[in-house]
């Protein structure tokens, strides 16, 4: 699957107005903002403001589909998306290893675009049992479960890291996640998860307007390259 099927990034004709030319503790009246135009305006001299198309990080409805059995639907940016596909399903305890999907394929739509995943046969009992429907509005988890019983879930043991962490490669790799975070550079409007290794230094950043989506990407990522893991990292 491509790495992306639509542009992450939209210009849009949503008008942003600066101010160009007002004094120090100068305000604009009510009636000098409400007479300019937002949809046709290139400037407005009176008011000392200047329009500008800006860009805008597009969010786009994405629909997993298991076997070719609707299972919910996610509002996402629409870049990465096998690996969202992976890390959605990993995180959702839909298939029990990176394994159990044979082929992820994307097919745009007017509306969105359907994931079709196709799993191991084995892990359909799973997703039967589990079946919920999501609005996209929240990733906590919960929303959208069919009773209090798929609340509490039989999580694996936790892996102990391969070395201790330091606190000084967590601040490191904070340092650079911003600098790493081109969608959100360019729109200011995006959520990030990175993966570093042990002494700090990234290797993998994505982004979503969704902040669960970010992780779901970043572990459907790390679902492809097992070594990363083994190394130990945070």
């Amino acid at each position: 699957m491509p790495d992306s099927v639509l542009s992450p990034v939209v210009e849009t004709p949503v008008w942003r107005y600066r101010q160009t030319g007002l004094a120090p503790g100068q305000r604009l009246t009510v009636e000098q903002v409400s007479a300019t135009d937002p949809v046709g305006a290139t400037n407005a001299p009176d008011t000392g403001l200047m329009a500008t198309i800006d860009h805008i990080a597009d969010e786009v409805a994405v629909a997993m589909e298991y076997n070719g059995i609707s299972h919910a639907t996610v509002l996402a940016t629409p870049q990465n998306l096998d690996d969202l596909a992976r890390g959605f399903s990993l995180t959702e305890g839909i298939i029990r290893t990176p394994a159990d999907i044979y082929d992820i394929e994307a097919v745009p739509h007017p509306n969105g675009i359907t994931l079709q995943i196709t799993i191991a046969s084995a892990c359909l009992n799973t997703l039967k049992q589990r079946r919920r429907t999501l609005a996209g509005t929240t990733g906590c988890g919960l929303c959208g479960l069919e009773s209090l019983g798929d609340v509490e879930r039989v999580l694996p043991t936790a892996v102990a890291p391969v070395m201790p962490l330091q606190p000084g490669a967590l601040l490191a790799a904070s340092l650079q996640l911003r600098d790493n975070q081109p969608l959100h550079q360019q729109t200011g409007a995006t959520h990030a998860a990175g993966w570093a290794n042990a002494s700090g230094q990234l290797v993998q950043v994505m982004e979503d307007v969704g902040r669960h989506n970010a992780l779901d990407k970043l572990v459907g990522y790390l679902a492809r390259f097992p070594e990363l893991r083994e190394r130990g990292g945070l």
